[in-house]
């Protein structure tokens, strides 16, 4: 009888120490660099190279200036910062395909896929893989190129862009800390000092100039508009609406706003950022005011 519950312990000890070893390399595992997708280091990444494979192209690069999309167009860093450590950090789960007859289906082959993603650390290609479908929310098909494991991975198409607008930095034209001074040339100029805010010399509404400064300080651009022949603000049906002067942290920036009648939309052009940008009808219409506007109100003297 001892001898028959001195052989049980030993087994029930054996498969304790089983089960912990396989714990510990589990744990092991998940913790270390073998359950990632991809491999690379994140802070290193000084190009991104996408394509739809349909010749839709964007090329993002990274300069002592920051990102920025085909050399000229100014990225969201922070967007950028988020993409690429999301990717860094991607878990490998089990493939739902390994072979090469499936890549066609979930569109990650070399001919049919959505996204080519490549990223490169000064020139050299550290992380080379497709996306394709959707198996559910917030998901994706991945395979890493030369390889036949399709993996479902936590990430989605949208979340990197195959359009400038989508890369784009829309607070670009924003003021560079606190605005003291704006004047619409011909028109009006407001500005800051001890007593508050003074319109042509004269008290302004603080309110209203508060207003108005903090939608330079703030404002946000739709997206980048194409302008290679560079005549987009002096086509027909475009009207002027007023040139800005801004001062801030950085000095004077000076801000052009124009109307488009037919496409019943403006745009806006800055000395400071190279393009011409769109801007959304509502704040443009805050812009776009008169001196009257700026006036503190007063008691009608008849009552």
């Amino acid at each position: 009888m001892n001898s028959r519950l001195s052989m049980l312990l030993i087994v029930a000890g054996v498969q304790l120490l089983i089960v912990a070893g396989l714990l510990l390399a589990s744990t092991s595992d998940s913790s270390g660099e073998a359950d990632l997708f991809l491999s690379f280091d994140s802070d290193l990444i000084d190009r991104v190279m996408l394509d739809d494979g349909d010749g839709l192209e964007l090329s993002l690069e990274k300069s002592d200036d920051g990102w920025s999309l085909d050399g000229r167009v100014p990225v969201d860093e922070e967007k950028m910062a988020e993409v690429l450590s999301k990717l860094q950090n991607l878990k490998r789960p089990w493939p739902v395909a390994t072979t090469s007859a499936t890549q066609d289906r979930f569109e990650v082959s070399d001919e049919k896929h959505q996204r080519h993603v490549q990223l490169y650390a000064n020139d050299e290609l550290v992380a080379d893989f497709f996306l394709g479908t959707s198996p559910g929310y917030r998901r994706v098909h991945a395979r890493e190129v030369g390889a036949d494991d399709i993996f479902s991975i936590d990430f989605s198409n949208y979340e990197i862009p195959l359009s400038v607008d989508g890369w784009l930095d829309k607070t670009l034209l924003g003021a560079r800390g606190e605005v003291t001074e704006v004047a619409r040339e011909g028109a009006w100029r407001i500005n800051k000092g001890e007593e508050g805010w003074l319109l042509d010399d004269a008290a302004a509404d603080q309110d209203a100039a508060d207003r108005l400064a903090g939608r330079f300080a703030e404002l946000r651009v739709m997206g980048v508009l194409d302008d290679a022949d560079g005549t987009a603000t002096t086509a027909e049906g475009v009207e002027h609406r007023g040139t800005y002067r801004i001062n801030d942290a950085d000095g004077e920036q000076r801000i052009d706003v124009f109307y488009r009648s037919e496409e019943d939309d403006y745009l806006v052009r800055s000395d400071r950022v190279v393009g011409i940008f769109t801007l959304a009808s509502y704040l443009a219409e805050q812009i776009v005011i008169e001196s009257g506007d700026l006036l503190p109100e007063t008691e009608d003297s008849s009552l």
